[in-house]
């Protein structure tokens, strides 16, 4: 019997595909950004946001509800992936339970690894090679060093 408990890996393609953002910052941004890069349809969900979000917004790039997250808030927009990046643990599981009821895949960025249905990859892209890097949450530091010996 094969073990388990690793992942599956996979590039979702997302392009007009509801996602939502909770959370403004720092990694929220950086979500926001990648996910826009992809296509997706990007929901983000916080009383506040970097510039760049604000930017984003007020250019109609993203729909911003510049509200604090409040349970269902996921239902009317029906996400098919939701990422948590607020730095409130109990805000980030209320998501990830959110995201569940209505079967959206959830990452709670560093958050419990109990709460996420994913974990994102370390990109590398050289097209037409795209090459992703995980360690299954286990060795971040040890990716990021990969990553930039591969990129050099």
């Amino acid at each position: 019997m094969p073990e388990t408990g690793g992942g599956y890996p996979i590039l979702l393609h997302l392009q007009d595909r509801q996602v939502a953002v909770i959370g403004g910052g720092r990694v929220g941004t950086r979500k926001v950004r990648h996910l826009l890069s992809t296509g997706a349809r990007v929901l983000l969900v916080s009383p506040e946001a970097s510039p760049d979000l604000k930017a984003l917004a007020s250019e109609g790039a993203i729909e911003w509800i510049a509200e604090p997250y409040q349970r269902d808030m996921l239902n009317d927009n029906m996400p098919i992936l939701v990422i948590a990046t607020t730095p409130d643990p109990r805000v980030n599981q209320t998501v990830a339970q959110d995201a569940h009821r209505i079967r959206a895949l959830c990452n709670v960025a560093n958050g419990s690894s109990d709460d996420s249905d994913f974990s994102n990859m370390a990109l590398i892209e050289k097209p037409p090679l795209t090459i992703a890097l995980s360690s299954n949450g286990q060795s971040p530091a040890l990716v990021r060093q990969l990553k930039r010996q591969l990129t050099q």
